[in-house]
């Protein structure tokens, strides 16, 4: 089986003596179609009031969040799906390395981060606040 690579395949049992695979893709990408709802949900609730906009981009099972305020797009956080949509692996944009950083927990707004992209984007109101 090759995780990263888009030609994934898993056995899923036996028959004849010969192995059956199934493409396990689908099983490691999100629901993109949710998470855009999500997404959305957030941007009419939470920040209706101001000219601030969150965007999901998807690569693979990664998802990105980057952020739109006042005509401006930031990376805010990356995340990292593994086939539940309230359990992604959160990586915080770091500026000054200009990386994402799954293993920085001390920054404001760590508080929110509980695997949800809900709470990656609270937590990136938080961490950056406009």
């Amino acid at each position: 089986m090759i995780l990263y690579g888009r030609a994934i395949s898993k056995p899923v049992g036996n028959e004849n003596n010969c192995w059956v695979w199934q493409n396990a893709l689908s099983m490691l990408e999100p629901d993109e179609v949710k998470v855009s709802v999500i997404v959305e949900n957030f941007n009419q609730q939470k920040l209706k009031d101001i000219d601030v906009r969150y965007i999901a981009r998807f690569q693979g099972r990664f998802l990105y969040l980057d952020r739109t305020a006042y005509s401006k797009k930031e990376p805010v956080s990356q995340m990292e799906y593994f086939k539940e949509i309230n359990k992604w692996e959160f990586a915080i944009f770091k500026w000054s390395t200009e990386t994402y950083d799954p293993d920085e927990c001390m920054f404001p707004g760590s508080e929110f981060v509980d695997g949800t992209v809900e709470g990656a984007m609270r937590a990136g109101m938080s961490a950056y606040p406009v």
